[in-house]
């Protein structure tokens, strides 16, 4: 948990900085120079990405490699844990949606939601160590967050309130924040450990795949109907829940029989 809570707070350090500076250059400028400055933090990634890749060209991610791609042998823990941690992604709007309902609802301006974005990734560095040390200390339990977070975050929208729109913020980065460390050292903990770099995979592309198909029924109840947008949500979440906490009992059981 610590480990990806370090990786996290790194990682937020240039997602900060990043709105800051855009939001800096479209008030005092305009959208082309905006875009244009972020050209030189991208080009600065490509150099150390490659710098990387020529000093370490191979890296051993697991002890055990299997020679053959299959679904096989992760873990019926794992599937239960993917699918609890689906629901929830089916749940969450992802940023770039809310930011476009910010704007089409007239909530805030172009400035002001680069701001607002920078707020949530400063929430989401400043949280990952603590989450680490939370699920270091407390394990599957931990995530029972991420859903709460999640519906908070649909309620706090929909009232287009301009405050709210600050805790909406703080929320998507708490939830953000455990999607990118525990949710991430879960899997370390749950799979076989010879199918981990499988298990790894089969996760982000399912959980994005969710995302995504979640990002698509959101907008268009978001466009639709406020209600069914909090019915659907609520329901996802509360699925989520439910999946996670039947994951936690048989964890339980599990290490009490051992």
């Amino acid at each position: 948990g610590k480990g990806f809570g370090l990786h996290e707070v790194m990682d937020q350090v240039g997602a900060l900085a990043g709105p800051l500076l855009f939001a800096y250059m479209l008030i005092h400028y305009d959208y082309s120079k905006a875009f244009l400055t972020l050209l030189i933090p991208g080009t600065l990634a490509m150099i150390f990405i490659f710098t990387a890749w020529s000093l370490y060209p191979k890296i051993k991610s697991v002890e055990i490699s299997p020679k053959k791609f299959s679904f096989r042998g992760i873990g019926r823990m794992f599937w239960l844990y993917t699918s609890s941690m689906t629901l929830q992604s089916l749940g969450f709007l992802h940023w770039a949606i809310v930011s476009y309902f910010l704007k089409y609802w007239g909530i805030l301006g172009d400035a002001e939601i680069a701001i607002l974005y920078a707020v949530a990734m400063g929430v989401d560095a400043l949280i990952a160590f603590p989450v680490g040390y939370l699920y270091d200390a407390i394990k599957f339990k931990s995530l029972y967050i991420a859903p709460i977070t999640t519906l908070m975050i649909t309620l706090l929208l929909t009232t287009r309130i301009t405050a709210l729109t600050y805790l909406m913020a703080v929320l998507w980065g708490v939830t953000m924040g455990i999607s990118e460390t525990i949710m991430r050292a879960s899997i370390a903990d749950i799979a076989d450990k010879g199918r981990l770099a499988i298990a790894y995979g089969i996760f982000g592309m399912i959980y994005g795949a969710s995302w995504g198909i979640g990002g698509f029924i959101l907008t268009f109840l978001l466009q639709l109907s406020t209600p069914i947008t909090i019915g659907y949500t609520v329901l996802t979440q509360a699925l989520s829940l439910l999946m996670l906490t039947v994951l936690n009992r048989q964890l339980s059981s599990e290490n009490l029989n051992h």
